[in-house]
């Protein structure tokens, strides 16, 4: 359930954020063109599908804020935790696009 992951990701990455990311398998990276967070390949399957995401690619923005630190970061959870959906940039080799994932209530 992604309601149900983030909020315990949420408070989690509060207490160690490095951990965390290490745990579920994203990494902070700088790309040719900026920085954010690779996803590999300890994320769930059925979470990247449901994203529309998979191993390798980089979440390089969320509702148009750079991915760019866990501070920031934190925040921008908080944001898309919020709405109904998030719009998520990501880099899949060369290619840049955009997919929008649903956040159930």
């Amino acid at each position: 359930d992604l309601r149900g992951a983030i909020d315990s990701f949420q408070e989690r990455l509060d207490q160690d954020p490095e951990a965390l990311f290490n745990e579920i398998g994203i990494s902070p990276v700088e790309t040719g063109n900026g920085s954010g967070y690779r996803i590999g390949g300890e994320v769930s399957q059925t979470m990247l599908r449901q994203a529309g995401l998979q191993q390798g690619d980089v979440i390089v923005s969320v509702n148009g804020q750079s991915a760019t630190s866990v501070a920031n970061d934190r925040n921008l959870i908080n944001q898309v935790m919020e709405s109904e959906r998030a719009r998520v940039e990501v880099q899949r080799g060369d290619r840049r696009f955009f997919v929008t994932v649903p956040i159930p209530n």
